[in-house]
């Protein structure tokens, strides 16, 4: 449960002060910032698949990689038994540095909410979109 809060932020867990956590992305973006910064565009073109480190290349180019596994890698933070420890200590950084989300309990303020968001915003958007853009516009 994330509590801690610092100068109005909720800071995730582990981290006491703001200013922990900002040294703690910074270290983070120094180490992993090329990762951020590779686009798919330019994967092949710019040689990106080099700049992997070599055992999240062999990893990822291997059988032991599956794309289910991938998925839920990235987006729970869950890794299988078989993938490299580098790779491994990566996705649990990542997640440890995550801001908590947790789902708001809009009540009956999302039609409130919708008439809020100002028309010309939300037309051309397919009614799931528009849903999207006003549950976000509460964060």
């Amino acid at each position: 449960m994330h509590t801690k809060t610092s100068r109005g932020v909720t800071l995730p867990d582990g981290f006491d002060s703001l200013d922990e956590y900002a040294t703690a992305l910074n270290q983070a973006y120094a180490r992993f910032g090329y990762l951020a910064q590779m686009h798919i565009v330019n994967f092949f073109v710019c040689d990106q698949w080099a700049k992997l480190p070599i055992e999240w290349q062999r990893y990822f180019d291997s059988d032991a990689l599956s794309i289910p596994s991938l998925v839920k890698m990235a987006a729970t933070g869950t890794v299988v038994d078989d993938c490299p420890d580098s790779l491994r200590a990566y996705v649990d950084l990542m997640v440890s540095l995550q801001f908590p989300r947790e789902q708001l309990d809009y009540g009956n303020g999302v039609n409130e909410e919708k008439e809020r968001v100002q028309k010309y915003f939300l037309d051309g958007m397919s009614p799931k979109k528009q849903a999207e853009v006003i549950e976000l516009s509460q964060l």
